[in-house]
């Protein structure tokens, strides 16, 4: 659990919100 400090919490919000669209997280 290292790689949050490059991901910030806006961005984690971005992708909460795509998800909860119904868009199809990249994996």
């Amino acid at each position: 659990m290292g790689r949050l400090d490059d991901i910030t919490l806006e961005e984690l919000y971005e992708l909460k919100e795509q998800i909860n669209e119904g868009k199809p997280r990249e994996r």
